[in-house]
C-alpha cells in the first residue's frame, strides 16, 4: 500500500503523459495540459498515501509551479482548482484516520494558504511574463517596421539599392552550395526623362508604381524585385532558367506596354538585360552582363528584351 500501489499509479500516469506528450496529431496545449494533470495525479498518490505536511505541500505546489512555467493563466486556475480538490480529499482521508489533532489541523490551515499564495504568485508571474512578452513583440515590430524602411523603397514597395546588393550576395551564394540556377534582370523605362519633362514627377511616380506593381504580380515568393534607382528597376529570378524567366519578363513587358495612361496616348515600354549566374561569377560581373545587354536592348530600338 506505502510502496508497490503508489509506484504502479505513478508509473501508468508517466506513461499515459508520455504518450500524449509523443502524439504528433494533439495540439500543444492539450499536450501541456496532460503534464500539469499527469503531476496532479502524482502529487494526490503522494499526498493520499504518506500524508505528511512537507510532502503534500510540496506535491500540490508542483502543477502550479509547472503552470506559471508554461505561462498559462487559464491552466493555472484549473491546476490550482484539481490541487484544492486534492487537497480537501487528502484532508477527508485524515479525517477518516482519525489524525486531524491540533497540529494537523494548523498544518492543514497552512497548506490551503499556501496554495493559494501560489496561485496568487503565479497569476502575478504569468501577467509579468506576458507584459515582457508584449513589450518584445512590440519591440519586434517596431524592429521590422525599421527594416522596411532601411531596406524598401517607400514610393514602389521593392527592395532599394542597398537590398539589391545584399540580395545578389545571397543569392550567388546559394546557387554555388545548391548548384542551382538564378538570373539577374536589369530594367530601364524608355525615355522616362520626357514623361517627367512633358507631364510632371506625378505622372511620372504613376508610371513607376504600376510598373512595381506589374513585377510583383507576375514574381513568385523566391524572386526578389529591386527598385534599383530612378527609373532603373532590377529582379533576381531564383530557382529559374533563363527561358523560365526570359518568359516572366516577356510577361510583363506585355502588360506595362499596352497601360494605359490618362496624361499620354503613347504607350510607355521599357528595355531589359538578362544574364544568367554561372559558376565563379562575382557579384559585379552579372551585373554588368545584365547592364550591359540592358543598353543594348536601348540602343537596338527599346522596348525588348536581350538576355544573350
Amino acid at each position: 500500500y506505502k510502496v508497490i500501489t503508489p509506484i504502479l499509479i505513478n508509473l501508468l500516469d508517466f506513461f499515459a503523459v508520455a504518450m500524449v506528450n509523443r502524439s504528433k496529431k494533439l495540439r500543444h496545449n492539450f499536450k501541456n495540459r496532460a503534464i500539469i494533470f499527469g503531476a496532479s495525479v502524482a502529487s494526490f498518490v503522494v499526498s493520499a498515501v504518506h500524508r505528511e505536511f512537507v510532502v503534500t505541500l510540496g506535491a500540490f505546489m508542483f502543477p502550479m509551479i509547472l503552470s506559471a512555467m508554461f505561462n498559462d493563466r487559464k491552466l493555472l486556475k484549473q491546476s490550482c482548482i484539481v490541487s484544492l480538490l486534492a487537497l480537501t480529499t487528502t484532508v477527508v482521508l485524515l479525517w477518516h484516520d482519525g489524525a486531524v489533532d491540533l497540529t494537523n489541523f494548523i498544518n492543514i490551515v497552512v497548506m490551503y494558504g499556501f496554495l493559494s499564495v501560489s496561485y496568487i504568485a503565479g497569476f502575478i508571474s504569468i501577467k509579468f511574463s506576458q507584459r515582457s512578452f508584449q513589450l518584445i513583440e512590440n519591440q519586434a515590430m517596431a524592429n521590422s517596421h525599421l527594416q522596411n524602411i532601411v531596406l524598401r523603397d517607400q514610393m514602389t514597395g521593392l527592395y532599394n539599392h542597398r537590398a539589391f546588393y545584399s540580395e545578389l550576395d545571397i543569392s550567388i551564394e546559394n546557387a554555388q552550395l545548391e548548384n542551382e540556377d538564378f538570373c539577374l534582370a536589369m530594367i530601364d523605362i524608355d525615355n522616362f526623362k520626357n514623361v517627367n519633362d512633358s507631364y510632371g514627377h506625378d505622372c511620372g511616380d504613376s508610371v513607376l508604381i504600376n510598373l512595381a506593381g506589374i513585377i510583383n504580380r507576375h514574381c513568385d515568393a523566391e524572386d526578389k524585385a529591386c527598385r534599383y534607382g530612378g527609373e532603373e528597376f532590377a529582379v533576381i529570378f531564383n530557382r529559374k532558367s533563363l527561358h523560365q524567366a526570359k518568359k516572366v519578363m516577356k510577361s510583363i513587358l506585355d502588360e506595362f506596354s499596352k497601360t494605359a495612361y490618362d496624361f499620354t496616348d503613347k504607350p510607355i515600354t521599357f528595355s531589359c538585360g538578362m544574364a544568367r549566374f554561372e559558376n565563379k561569377l562575382t557579384r559585379e560581373e552579372i551585373f554588368n552582363i545584365a547592364d550591359k545587354r540592358m543598353y543594348r536592348a536601348k540602343n537596338n530600338g527599346k522596348n525588348q528584351i536581350i538576355a544573350a
